[in-house]
């Protein structure tokens, strides 16, 4: 069975990732926050209006924005208008509507670009463009200049509107779905300080125990889980979604009876729960008298991962995605080949 334990930089435990090439760069709020306004004119039968249109962005919390836009069809006069919290992904901030009950999660899906100093918009599958546009108006046609961010000086206004409530009720109500379609909200890096006994020693040792999520293709994460003590657990590897789960598996070596390691996350209430089905992962990955039982991680403790090209050039992730490349390889293997009883 590989064994997966290359240690990852201290200087990526500084925030959340999003996904994105190895040298793309990444977005900071305090770069792109503020009102970005549009001059335009509304051509109507008979006369001409002149208006604007208009993007708020305000942070909120560390690596997510409030966003707000009034857009105007220089036509129609129709308008696309939308506010809710958006996340860090890479260089864009990705807002998700929750879903209305009995739809699909996240059934609007738009990404703010900041490109060659302008800032664009993409509309997935127009879902946006469907619930929040008037007729012949849609995102992708509108562009904002970054020269015209300026600083928004009625902040106080902005967090008392009914947008902003509503904004923030949505987000959180999308973080506590914990579903397939929201698992993504889950990118990034968690710590949770421990103590644990030294031998000899009255002074329990201080340290920390650490889960790290990052996108690698779609329905699939690269992941790293350090629990620590006396005797520590390190185990990367690339983690699929399943259900409302990430599960990682190990390929067991030619000839190894040991089981394949079967390690899984899953959302419990406001926590990220370990699952080492029946303790294979903490014989590979553990030292003696460690394991990854009753070990959690609080879904409100996550950072963003502010250099994510060090981890894709880390010997642990090439170890992990060569391990995955050749499990897929070996599903495939076996279905052209099935074993025969």
């Amino acid at each position: 069975m590989t064994m997966l334990r290359q240690a990852l930089a201290p200087a990526l435990l500084l925030a959340m990732l999003g996904s994105g090439a190895a040298e793309e760069k990444y977005l900071r709020l305090e770069d792109v926050a503020g009102v970005y306004r549009s001059p335009v004119a509304v051509r109507r039968p008979g006369e001409t209006v002149r208006t604007e249109n208009i993007l708020e962005i305000v942070p909120y919390g560390e690596a997510r924005a409030y966003l707000r836009t009034r857009l105007n069809h220089p036509v129609t006069g129709n308008l696309c208008s939308l506010w809710g919290i958006a996340e860090i992904q890479g260089s864009r901030l990705v807002y998700r509507s929750a879903g209305d009950e009995g739809e699909a999660p996240s059934p609007c899906s738009l990404t703010v670009r900041f490109e060659k100093g302008q800032i664009l918009f993409d509309d997935r599958d127009r879902q946006c463009e469907r619930r929040l546009c008037g007729a012949n108006a849609h995102f992708s046609q509108f562009v904002f200049k970054e020269s015209a961010r300026r600083p928004i000086t009625y902040l106080e206004r902005i967090r008392a509107s009914r947008q902003y409530r509503e904004a923030v009720a949505e987000y959180e109500r999308r973080k506590d779905e914990a579903d397939t379609g929201s698992i993504e909200y889950l990118v990034g890096i968690y710590r949770v300080p421990v103590e644990a006994p030294m031998p000899g020693s009255e002074r329990p040792f201080r340290t920390e125990n650490v889960l790290e999520i990052v996108p690698y293709r779609e329905k699939s994460f690269y992941i790293t889980a350090e629990i620590n003590g006396y005797h520590a657990c390190h185990l990367t590897g690339i983690a699929e979604v399943e259900g409302s789960r990430l599960v990682y598996r190990s390929v067991p070596e030619e000839g190894d009876p040991t089981p394949a390691c079967h390690f899984s996350l899953k959302v419990v209430g406001q926590e990220i729960a370990l699952d080492d089905q029946g303790g294979y992962c903490a014989r590979a990955f553990c030292g003696a008298h460690a394991d990854f039982d009753n070990a959690t991680f609080k879904t409100g403790m996550r950072q963003r991962i502010d250099n994510p090209s060090e981890i894709l050039a880390s010997g642990g992730y090439d170890e992990a995605t060569s391990e995955y490349e050749r499990l897929l390889q070996s599903r495939t293997k076996s279905r052209i080949h099935p074993e025969r009883p």
